[in-house]
């Protein structure tokens, strides 16, 4: 248990063995048989609640997290013959849910505490049962202290394909919109926009790539985002929700993390996503196909953007935008899809382990 406490400090480690770069996944793809096998199977029937410890923090993500479970088919009031355990407590430490970056009112219960979080962690990792976390903190990194607990599934909102190499139960978790959006496709008027902060220089790429026209990609102040957006209240930056309501496709850029909330908002407003974050595992790709409904651009080329963006097809766009929309509904358009889309990618997981022996 000492090499596990040593690891559960909020740090972003290299891949080990390094010199693989982040962009490559090495890891041992799902057999096809195993995968349709489990696409069409249930979730796991019998899901339950454990390891209660009243003192731990609860932020308000994870409170939506429980009731989402709550209304799941298989969940169970007691552990006795459930298959698959989920903590009662949160291990999630999402802070810039409901309300952008403003962590001290991201909790129900208490405040982070980062001595109990690393105990909590090592109690669940000390269990034999079938167990799922979720980590929404991208700087935590969960996946790799869970590597060789082969009972502990992990679902992750920065899942890098390095570390789906080096612990295949593990699952990208999609961040929850901080502002959601409608689709109207008789708004659509502008090829491709972007609005934020500038945190990476990716997004100083794409901003000079801004013609004022069929691509905007417009730079923002910190201080004009942070604490002024919140899920909740329906706080949002007008001019961001206009520009993605009018956006055919949305840059989904990499921050300061490689994961963006920006992501899940562009599909609700049935934006075809651009992805820029060089090795970044997309949420449920096990279930979404994310190269029929995305396109993807390494952050070393984003000036080529415009040239690539005139060679996509007026049918192809088209397939892509159904597909977005339909994809959102599906598996990310409230939580209760979202802990659905997880449970059957969970499955997935267990029907490949069990094939594998």
């Amino acid at each position: 248990m000492a090499a596990l406490t040593a690891t559960l400090r909020p740090w972003r480690a290299a891949p080990p063995n390094s010199g693989r770069p982040h962009g490559v996944d090495r890891g041992r793809p799902i057999p096809p048989d195993t995968f349709k096998q489990a696409q069409a199977s249930p979730p796991i029937p019998r899901v339950a609640l454990d390891f209660v410890d009243p003192d731990m923090p609860r932020t308000v993500f994870y409170e939506h997290v429980l009731a989402a479970l709550r209304t799941q088919p298989g969940f169970s009031t007691t552990t006795e013959g459930a298959e698959l355990l989920f903590p009662a407590e949160d291990t999630s430490v999402e802070t810039n849910w409901p309300r952008y970056a403003r962590p001290e009112t991201a909790y129900v219960r208490g405040s982070f505490d980062q001595a109990r979080h690393e105990r909590y962690l090592q109690r669940l990792a000390a269990t034999s049962r079938r167990l799922c976390l979720i980590n929404m903190h991208p700087f935590i990194r969960v996946p790799q202290m869970m590597c060789e607990r082969p009972h502990v599934i992990t679902a992750d909102i920065n899942l890098l394909t390095w570390e789906r190499a080096l612990n295949p139960r593990t699952i990208s978790m999609p961040a929850l919109p901080v502002t959601p959006g409608q689709f109207d496709p008789g708004a659509k008027s502008i090829l491709a926009g972007f609005r934020g902060v500038d945190s990476h220089p990716c997004r100083r790429a794409l901003a000079a790539l801004d013609n004022g026209t069929t691509i905007r990609a417009e730079l923002v102040a910190r201080q004009n985002h942070f604490g002024r957006l919140d899920a909740t209240a329906g706080l949002s930056d007008p001019a961001y929700t206009a520009l993605m309501a009018a956006s055919l496709f949305a840059f989904v850029p990499r921050g300061d993390a490689e994961f963006s909330y920006r992501l899940l908002e562009a599909m609700s407003f049935g934006c075809i996503p651009i992805v820029i974050a060089d090795g970044l595992v997309l949420p449920f790709d096990r279930l979404v196909p994310w190269a029929d409904i995305s396109l993807h651009m390494p952050e070393a080329k984003v000036a080529d953007l415009p040239a690539f963006l005139s060679q996509v097809s007026p049918s192809r766009i088209a397939a892509m935008q159904r597909g977005v929309v339909d994809a959102y509904q599906t598996h990310f358009a409230d939580m209760q899809r979202i802990i659905g889309a997880l449970l059957r990618e969970v499955d997935m997981i267990v029907a490949s382990s069990e094939a594998d022996g």
